[in-house]
């Protein structure tokens, strides 16, 4: 061979190496990170109620559940985006317009629904007439078995969290639970009627507690976790 097609064929070999190179590259930046990286894990996080819509409020002491349900939000997603969940909350702060129930909820599930959501978690505080009631508890929509799958897993690690709390995650015809397209969960996380539960639900210790009990459960959904027990419920 000589000199001129030595020259000719190495000449071929580097400008099909650049090429190469330059595909590749062309590729890594045009492929979207879900398909380098795996799939993305988007959860909506629900603070229940809102400034104007207080929520439960314990009578005698004036505390409402509404801004207890934002600060354990937080607390969540803060944790969640540390473990590279994209988190999307559907308020940040105690105040929103003056609408409907109905209005405002649908406003909550679009915006998880325009985020691509996997997942919505609704916070909320309970009250009841009696005090004595207690613990929190998760509600999931009957005809949505993933759905009922987070719920239960929630629960479980409420559970762990409070040996004393004997309550189960249970079907619940709600709203947000049986409108929103992906599956949801409401989760409870007390009686504010009950003098320990109210207690313990402005102890910001507690709400890290909660949170973190709300994130375990998060975390077993998506790695394909099992509850431990079914409750014998629809």
């Amino acid at each position: 061979m000589s000199k001129k097609q030595k020259y000719r064929v190495a000449t071929l070999i580097l400008a099909v190496t650049i090429m190469g190179l330059s595909y590749n590259i062309f590729i890594t930046r045009s492929l979207p990170a879900l398909k380098l990286f795996g799939p993305s894990k988007t959860v909506a996080i629900d603070p229940g109620h809102g400034s104007i819509d207080k929520g439960a409020v314990h009578e005698e002491t004036g505390v409402a559940e509404s801004p207890i349900n934002l600060a354990v939000a937080v607390q969540l997603k803060q944790m969640l985006k540390r473990q590279k969940y994209n988190v999307i909350l559907t308020r940040d702060k105690e105040t929103t317009e003056k609408v409907s129930n109905c209005k405002e909820l649908q406003r909550r599930i679009d915006l998880a629904s325009k985020s691509e959501a996997d997942i919505l978690v609704s916070i909320h505080a309970n009250k009841y007439p009696d005090p004595q009631y207690y613990g929190a508890q998760c509600f999931y929509n009957p005809q949505k078995q993933e759905s009922k799958q987070l719920a239960l897993l929630i629960q479980e690690e409420l559970k762990n969290m409070d040996p004393e709390n004997i309550r189960e995650a249970i079907p619940q015809d709600l709203y947000i639970l049986r409108e929103s397209p992906m599956p949801a969960v409401l989760v409870e996380m007390g009686f504010l009627s009950n003098p320990k539960d109210r207690e313990r639900l402005q102890d910001p210790t507690y709400q890290k507690k909660m949170a973190q009990c709300i994130e375990k459960g998060i975390k077993r959904y998506y790695a394909g976790d099992s509850p431990v027990r079914t409750p014998e419920y629809n």
